[in-house]
């Protein structure tokens, strides 16, 4: 008898903490989605692309790129506000890091 007791109750707590867990993710998927929001909203207006000899990164705002070596040491930081700049690379794989994303780049 005491076995079935404990596990009833065993069986509402459980349904208590999903029910908790359940009401705490749907609060922060509002966050979620905002802060997606913010994300594609820099993508958009900051850009890295490949070119030939290095990478183009283009900014209608003020943005600090940061260009890292596949094995993680800082190659480069630029900050490009409102314009198009080049940074000369030799050929490899380089990580492209501003505020809001980060980004693989294969230089060619």
């Amino acid at each position: 008898m005491n076995f079935f007791v404990s596990l009833r109750t065993m069986k509402r707590v459980i349904r208590i903490l999903f029910i908790a867990i359940c009401m705490v993710a749907g609060s922060a998927n509002a966050s979620y989605i905002f802060a997606t929001e913010q994300v594609d909203n820099l993508m958009q207006t900051a850009t890295a692309k490949p070119v030939r000899g290095g990478i183009e990164v283009t900014s209608t705002d003020q943005t600090r790129f940061e260009i890292y070596s596949i094995t993680g040491q800082q190659i480069k930081s630029v900050t490009v506000s409102s314009e198009s700049q080049t940074i000369e690379l030799p050929n490899g794989c380089y990580i492209v890091r501003t505020p809001g994303w980060s980004k693989k780049v294969i230089v060619k």
